[in-house]
């Protein structure tokens, strides 16, 4: 295998342990007849969406849970204090993305990083997506990239939430652009990426954040696009036009310039193109602290992260904040509705039913589908008067 991919054993890791997990739960999915494996178990991206849909009308999107809620969470608190850990290790996007650009790009001669006004100009795009997404899902509470995204078409076969011909114009993206551009998706079209780097720029999102907030508090009725337009702008406009953000992060890639010696093998290192040799700090928006640079690095005391030497630390993170956010997602619950049917206070006891074709209530839909089912009870239609029930 290519030296390329070997250096940094640690990513490796966690990138093929991603993508043979995957892989085993689709072959497990297709010899099954009776296990349907849950490819958005830990999705942060549709967490984060759902909690703004619950958030602002009160439903998550259906599929999403605490599960999902807290990995969103805990990415977004990982991003704010560490960077941006889950694009480097453990995105399944990423990973191939990367390693397509590695294994055909370079080696056919055919991989380019984009620079000036293109690359600025693409930019936009993740922006532009990750706005439609997040208005459509929080303001619909179902999971709009579902319509496009590469991995859940890919997963599932085109499931019957993807659009057909956006999951292959998606997956197509992926595929011949990561070969021909260094991670052409990750900077110009994810939206998580979009989302991450918003958050990286904290000091200048937390105020939006604040603000609004203080305006809904005292009576302006702003309704939750302005917000979203509002991070969107702020976000587009600091990554294109300053290239670096506004962090509350220590953990930084740092050069020592008295000891550099400018050999360039941090630059050929970087799999995102970043010019690390000229930084004394390296705050590019794409950095993502894979730790690659480090690693590549042959002089003693040029490179590292926040002046020591814890090329492990991203990873024990990664780790660490998975486990809390399972933590919390096992120990916290949302309510789905706040609804009461029929002559509630009139009921001395309360019966169980059990719902065997119900696989969870976590949305609207599956919430009034639940209520549905719920009135073909006949001894329950006996204390909901003017309720409609079905035999």
């Amino acid at each position: 295998m290519n030296k390329n991919f070997l250096h940094n054993k640690t990513r490796l890791f966690f990138q093929s342990a991603i993508l043979l997990l995957i892989l085993v739960l689709i072959i497990i999915g297709n010899v099954s007849k009776t296990y349907k494996p849950d490819f958005e178990a830990y999705c942060p991206f549709g967490g984060i969406l759902s909690l703004g849909s619950k958030l602002w009308i009160g439903s998550m999107s259906c599929q999403m849970s605490e599960n999902q809620v807290f990995m969103g969470i805990f990415l977004l608190i990982g991003v704010m204090i560490f960077g941006k850990l889950f694009c480097g290790y453990l995105c399944p996007i990423g990973t191939v993305t990367e390693w397509l650009n590695k294994s055909i790009g370079i080696k056919l001669n055919l991989s380019k990083i984009l620079r000036g006004f293109w690359d600025k100009f693409l930019r936009l795009g993740k922006y532009a997506l990750l706005f439609f997404t997040a208005y459509y899902t929080i303001t619909g509470s179902e999971l709009w990239c579902k319509k496009f995204d590469p991995y859940f078409a890919s997963v599932t076969g085109f499931d019957r939430d993807v659009v057909v011909w956006a999951g292959i114009l998606t997956i197509l993206a992926v595929v011949i652009g990561s070969v021909v551009i260094k991670f052409f998706w990750c900077k110009y079209v994810c939206p998580l990426s979009a989302l991450s780097n918003i958050f990286s720029n904290i000091l200048i999102t937390a105020p939006i954040i604040i603000i609004y907030i203080i305006l809904r508090l005292i009576g302006w009725d702003l309704h939750i696009l302005w917000l979203i337009l509002a991070l969107v702008i702020s976000g587009a406009v600091t990554e294109i036009f300053r290239y670096k953000f506004y962090s509350i992060s220590p953990f930084k890639v740092t050069l020592n310039k008295d000891n550099c010696i400018n050999c360039a093998l941090c630059d050929n290192a970087c799999p995102q193109g970043i010019e690390v040799s000229k930084y004394e700090k390296v705050t590019h928006p794409d950095c993502n602290l894979c730790m690659d640079c480090i690693k590549s690095c042959k002089t003693d005391g040029s490179i590292k992260l926040s002046n020591s030497k814890s090329t492990w630390l991203p990873p024990v993170v990664l780790v660490g904040l998975f486990v809390i956010g399972i933590i919390f997602a096992n120990n916290i619950q949302f309510t789905t509705l706040s609804e009461r049917w029929g002559n509630f206070s009139e009921l001395s006891s309360v019966k169980k039913y059990e719902m065997k074709d119900l696989k969870s209530v976590k949305c609207w839909g599956s919430a009034k589908s639940l209520q549905r089912k719920l009135m073909r009870k006949k001894e329950l239609s006996d204390w909901m008067p003017g309720q409609k029930t079905t035999e």
